[in-house]
């Protein structure tokens, strides 16, 4: 730039976006080095590390790819909802949905759900209120899977009382986003402030269906991995492997939800291995053993994704879609 030329506006604004990535850079480097020494301090890196390397290659493959698998058809079920505000690079909805997932292992109680929201109005410039819908319609689906899975599970192996559970869960998962289809339209209509969020939910009978399936392959392949890894571990049925880890994902998603899951995921992989390891007589402190190496695998992988997510670059949203401020995922009514 010469002497005395005034810049033009675009030069003032580079600078301005360079240093808020700057801050923004800043702050989670030192979020990441806080989380560093709580975990040394809580559990360990060495201990962490070594159960994962004690658990071997075959489990650790199998974590992998459920891991990637799981990301991918994610990631494909937020691009399709979002398809109505902008056409999304895949790879920036993963990178999106990798750093969310890190986010929810590392904060306490389920605040990390936020920051999908967060990162949809940042990057995609999606309203904060129809992110919130999408991230509530996102998770009563995962609600249907988890707990259709997981009555399955116990009527194909378990026999006697847990059969019956089993079905009753079964009944309540098919239940669940049919209620879900059917009452967004009638609480938007009766509150203004929640019109923007149910929106988020499809309208048409097929596209729920379309959401549905890819939920399905997304959890398929993400139990199947990882109760396979578990099931190679206990040497038990791969269906006792699958209940175990869905077990481990049921209790990451509640309220009480510790950072990292420490505690709180082995809890829900004894709870859901139960029936096999009573039946196999495996003693609890190896079942305990197993559940805490794949509780390992399963965060370096999610550890790893997350920091592999910030070190992209999305692609930014032009501005004729960003200025849009059409509903996500609505479609008309039949």
């Amino acid at each position: 730039m010469l002497r005395g030329q005034i810049p033009t506006p675009a030069a003032p604004q580079r600078r301005a976006a360079a240093a808020a990535e700057l801050r923004r850079g800043i702050v989670l480097a030192l979020v990441a080095g806080l989380y560093f020494v709580v975990v040394e301090v809580v559990v360990g890196w060495a201990r962490l590390l070594g159960d994962a390397v004690h658990a071997g290659a075959v489990p650790l493959l199998l974590v992998a790819l459920g891991v990637v698998g799981s990301y991918v058809l994610r990631a494909l079920r937020i691009r399709a909802a979002l398809a109505a505000r902008a056409r999304l690079r895949l790879v920036d909805v993963v990178r999106v949905f990798a750093v969310h997932n890190a986010a929810n292992w590392l904060l306490p109680a389920r605040t990390g759900e936020i920051s999908l929201p967060l990162q949809l109005r940042r990057h995609f410039a999606v309203p904060l209120a129809q992110g919130t819908g999408l991230l509530l319609w996102l998770r009563l689906q995962d609600l249907h899977v988890l707990t259709t899975i997981g009555g399955l599970a116990l009527c194909a192996g378990a026999g006697g009382s847990w059969s019956r559970l089993g079905a009753l869960m079964v009944a309540a998962g098919v239940a669940l986003p049919l209620l879900g289809w059917q009452l967004a339209p009638r609480l938007g209509a009766r509150s203004p402030r929640l019109r923007r969020v149910v929106e988020a939910a499809p309208r048409r009978a097929r596209a729920v269906l379309a959401d549905l399936a890819l939920s399905w392959a997304a959890w398929t392949v993400k139990l199947l991995a990882l109760g396979g890894a578990l099931a190679w571990l206990l040497a038990i049925p791969v269906a006792g492997g699958v209940l175990g880890a869905l077990g481990g994902d049921v209790a990451a998603v509640l309220p009480v939800h510790a950072p990292l899951g420490a505690g709180s995921y082995e809890a829900g992989v004894l709870l859901g291995v139960a029936p096999w390891r009573m039946q196999a007589g495996i003693d609890i402190a190896a079942a305990l053993a197993a559940a805490v190496q794949l509780h390992a695998l399963l965060l370096l992988t999610a550890l790893a994704g997350g920091a592999f997510g910030i070190t992209l670059r999305i692609r930014p949203v032009p501005v004729a879609a960003a200025a849009d401020d059409r509903p996500v995922a609505v479609e008309p009514a039949p």
